[in-house]
């Protein structure tokens, strides 16, 4: 599991980066992916193609559980949301 968390805005892309490094070495699909931290949505969550989303650390644990119990192999085609307040 790679989780990424960040607290301001001009650090969210690089999770982005993450994720789509991980595509370019043909390795995505040996971690999952798990983001969070104030500015983070679940709508983020599912634009850079992570496999969850945790408001804080509690809801990433729970996660981390969750997807690991799963049995699902990464990535998810729909990130698993804990606690997420979604847009409307």
């Amino acid at each position: 599991i790679i989780a990424m968390s960040t607290l301001i805005t001009t650090s969210m892309p690089y999770q982005r980066q993450v994720i789509d490094t991980l595509a370019a070495m043909g390795k995505r699909d040996q971690f999952y992916c798990i983001v969070g931290g104030g500015p983070i949505t679940p709508e983020w969550t599912e634009k850079v193609g992570a496999d969850g989303y945790g408001r804080d650390a509690k809801d990433a644990v729970a996660v981390c559980l969750k997807l690991v119990e799963s049995g699902k192999r990464p990535p998810l085609e729909k990130p698993l949301l804990e606690n997420a307040l979604l847009s409307e």
